[in-house]
């Protein structure tokens, strides 16, 4: 079996960019950014810094810029109007898929 940051690799790969590619999310490094016309939003991975070979967390992190911040072209998290962090492992997710 793959060890636990191969399966991490796979999922952000094989499965998390091409959908969030094909409903319009654009990616930079392990951040996501999306401009629509109410607004923007991003979305990035933060893996756990206690990963070990056989066991890997990670976080999404998302944020929506208000509608008067969309004409920027892109932010960060931190800078979201509205944000929210998700805590997840890899093989609860491969589970759920």
């Amino acid at each position: 079996m793959a060890d636990a940051a191969s399966r991490y690799d796979s999922l952000v790969r094989d499965v998390l960019t091409p959908l969030w590619k094909q409903q319009g999310w654009r990616r930079q490094g392990n951040t996501w950014y999306f401009a629509g016309v109410h607004g923007f939003a991003t979305r990035s991975l933060q893996r756990s810094q206690w990963n070990t070979d056989t066991h890997c967390r990670f976080r999404l992190n998302t944020g929506v810029y208000h509608p008067a911040l969309a004409a920027l072209e892109r932010g960060t998290h931190h800078s979201c109007a509205r944000r929210t962090m998700s805590r997840a492992n890899c093989s609860d997710v491969a589970r759920k898929l």
